[in-house]
């Protein structure tokens, strides 16, 4: 849907599973079926750039809630 839209990233906050999924790369197969590349697994405790902003940084520490094992 996101890939047929042509949206170039999209970002799944997994509260679930406690990360950050990145969605990036898109293809149109000859099928025209649509979709990404690449998926990235950024987890709770790392700092990523934010797309097309290259200064600006995203800690997922501020979004992601600390799990105790």
């Amino acid at each position: 849907m996101y890939a047929e839209a042509e949206i170039s990233n999209y970002w799944l906050f997994n509260l679930v599973e406690n990360h950050l999924e990145i969605y990036s790369n898109l293809y149109q197969s000859s099928q025209e079926n649509f979709g990404y590349q690449v998926r990235q697994i950024v987890l709770p405790n790392q700092v990523i750039n934010l797309p097309n902003f290259d200064n600006l940084l995203l800690d997922l520490t501020e979004i992601f809630p600390v799990v105790n094992k």
